[in-house]
């Protein structure tokens, strides 16, 4: 199916409706991120990620954050790692991958290095081989 700026359109306004959640939402994220140009769905994505409430949401588009190689939109995250997280760890995971995959800086690491998470620690021990 090519890309369709309608069924986009559809699938971003989808998203605004806070009882779309959890699966539900993270698919609804991926047809938009399908269906709309990239240079559209950058923005919508970073902030999304920076603001919703939705912490699926948040991971989802910080995944095609890094799909779509938008380093410098993942930069202006970083700082999501000095602050406690949602609910679980994920987001944070995902952007230390991100860093991991686009080569950039993380930062807060001295803090998260304490936490007592598994899959966080191996996130931060992934930046610190490619790093050495």
């Amino acid at each position: 199916m090519t890309p369709n700026v309608r069924v986009a359109e559809r699938a971003f306004r989808h998203l605004s409706d806070p009882r779309t959640t959890t699966t539900h939402a993270y698919e609804t994220l991926d047809t938009y991120v399908a269906q709309a140009p990239a240079e559209e769905t950058i923005p919508h994505l970073a902030n999304l990620a920076a603001h919703d409430e939705r912490e699926t949401l948040r991971l989802h588009a910080v995944y095609a954050l890094t799909k779509l190689d938008a380093a410098r939109e993942l930069e202006t995250l970083l700082p999501l790692l000095d602050a406690p997280p949602l609910v679980t760890w994920s987001v944070h995971i995902a952007l230390l991958e991100a860093c991991h995959k686009l080569h950039l800086a993380p930062r807060g690491l001295d803090a998260l290095a304490r936490v007592d998470n598994l899959d966080l620690q191996r996130a931060i021990a992934r930046i610190g081989r490619a790093s050495s």
